[in-house]
């Protein structure tokens, strides 16, 4: 590694890197709200549609819910990178990715994100997994994180299908017991049978989850820009989940436990965003974060190296795919 690569390495890993790329996401924000460029008339589907309607009515309640969503995921990444030090570094060089890689999709700031809430959601749901390591009694924050992912599913079903990696994930992190698979069964239960003894919810009118592969008619709703970073962000997730796991397995039984759930999540919203396409919305944003968490997990373990080129693609990729869209109009 030269003195410049080392240079290099050393300014991504500094405060002004991270505030610069907010400051630049903050703009992307401002012209997409502005101009309307990448407005979308994507709405989720779930077991409760018409509560997506009502919510996505006011463009200012929208707007405070997309950022504050935005905001309380960023938190949570903070948070599990400082308890579980998942990126091996506390270089905050991911929060960076994951807001200017949010601000470079218009699509997601006009009107109410489900996307953006389901990243939530879903960090959240990460924490608790993490903090039950070798805890096969900790059956209440497991019934927990499955309520959570059977409410989501009224509001959009991209939800349901992250109760199998965190079902696994249950798994990885040893506590896994018959007890736990129950309180994940009523979890999911639960809220459905609240809903339909409240009237809320009419199981016999209910949709379903149709999977569909990207395909021209579907590939034509999003621009240019749009399906090269789509393409883009599932092939770097993927590729550097496998290689960063393959690097941590002969770390101790906890780092790779954690990173084994990062994996899975990494690995099944990739494979999400594939075979639902007509969704694709929804999967992004957390996609994105767990891209942002692997690229700055590359970068600490390759610190010596030349990870941070992962680091420098992640951030052209964002920023030349959000010109090209205020170029395109």
């Amino acid at each position: 590694m030269t003195t410049y690569e080392n240079r290099i390495s050393t300014v991504l890993e500094r405060q002004p890197v991270v505030a610069l790329l907010s400051l630049a996401a903050l703009i992307l924000y401002g012209v997409w709200v502005a101009t309307g460029i990448g407005a979308s008339d994507y709405q989720p589907a779930g077991l409760l549609p018409h509560a997506v309607e009502t919510a996505g009515r006011s463009v200012i309640k929208s707007a405070v819910i997309n950022i504050s969503a935005v905001a309380i995921s960023s938190l949570f990444l903070w948070m599990i990178n400082r308890w579980y030090y998942i990126t091996h570094s506390y270089c905050r060089i991911y929060l960076g990715l994951y807001i200017i890689g949010l601000a470079s999709i218009p699509a997601l700031w006009h009107g109410l994100s489900s996307g953006l809430i389901m990243c939530a959601v879903l960090l959240f749901c990460v924490i608790m997994l993490y903090s039950l390591y070798q805890r096969p009694g900790g059956t209440r924050r497991i019934f927990l994180v499955f309520c959570l992912i059977s409410v989501g599913s009224l509001y959009d079903f991209a939800y349901l299908g992250f109760a199998i990696p965190l079902m696994l994930a249950c798994g990885q992190m040893r506590c896994m017991s018959l007890r736990a698979v129950l309180a994940a069964g009523i979890g999911l239960i639960t809220p459905l049978w609240i809903g339909q003894g409240f009237g809320l919810i009419d199981l016999t009118k209910v949709g379903y989850p149709m999977l569909s592969i990207p395909t021209l008619s579907l590939l034509d709703e999003y621009p240019i820009p749009i399906q090269i970073l789509m393409a883009a962000v599932v092939i770097i997730t993927s590729v550097l989940t496998i290689v960063n796991t393959f690097t941590i397995y002969g770390h101790n039984a906890k780092t790779r436990a954690n990173n084994g759930v990062l994996a899975l999540m990494s690995l099944w919203s990739a494979l999400a965003i594939v075979i639902d396409f007509a969704h694709a919305l929804s999967y992004l944003p957390i996609l994105i974060a767990l891209m942002s968490v692997q690229v700055a997990l590359c970068f600490s373990l390759r610190r010596k190296g030349r990870g941070y080129i992962t680091v420098i693609v992640s951030i052209l990729l964002f920023l030349s795919c959000a010109v090209w869209q205020m170029i395109s109009i």
